[in-house]
């Protein structure tokens, strides 16, 4: 079996996540986390499993407008290099392809199996909104089924750290997932 952890990250926090989501779920499941820009059709099209997640910002998903200001304020940060206003280093996929525009790709599934993550403040989703929500709830509507409820794992700032433990935790969902998607595969082999 295969799985594919997809994900849009700014400041790295999410890409650590994702990375944490495929070493857990690579324990017996081949897994890979790969940037939006690196999910091509071809390479979704073998996974037994689609993770995707991202950043929360204004409540839902990042949009290119949301994604283009922080690339820009960073910049701006850098080139002032005001030591009360330092710049945060972008992760490498920071000035790529977005999740909504990537949705806009996604092939319908038939059923595939996928699931959700984000990340954001530690506070009730009421006041921070949810990335993962919004990933799941386009991830039903391309026709997957979702093998656990969206999850979320918390940063201290904006810009990171992740919350201590964070990581970890992460790990141990890839877990859950994988032990999910084979109960799954013994269960239709019976």
């Amino acid at each position: 079996m295969r799985a594919l952890v997809v994900y849009e990250s700014l400041y790295g926090n999410t890409h650590t996540v994702a990375a944490a989501i495929a070493a857990g779920l690579g324990g017996s499941i081949e897994a890979e986390a790969l940037a939006v820009d690196d999910a091509t059709e071809a390479r979704m099209a073998c996974a037994d499993l689609l993770v995707v997640g991202g950043p929360t910002h204004a409540h839902g998903m990042t949009s290119s407008t949301s994604r283009e200001h922080t690339v820009e304020e960073e910049h701006r940060r850098e080139m002032e290099a005001d030591p009360a206003k330092p710049a945060h280093e972008l992760d490498e996929a920071a000035t790529g392809e977005g999740l909504r525009d990537w949705f806009h790709h996604l092939p319908e599934s038939g059923g595939g199996k996928a699931a959700s993550f984000d990340t954001r403040f530690d506070k009730p989703r009421v006041l921070t909104g949810s990335a993962a929500h919004a990933i799941a709830r386009r991830l039903h509507h391309r026709g997957f089924i979702l093998v656990d409820e969206p999850m979320s794992f918390f940063v201290e700032h904006a810009e990171g750290p992740l919350a201590a433990g964070e990581e970890e935790r992460a790990r141990q969902w890839g877990e859950v997932l994988a032990s999910r998607l084979e109960a799954d595969a013994e269960g239709a082999g019976r």
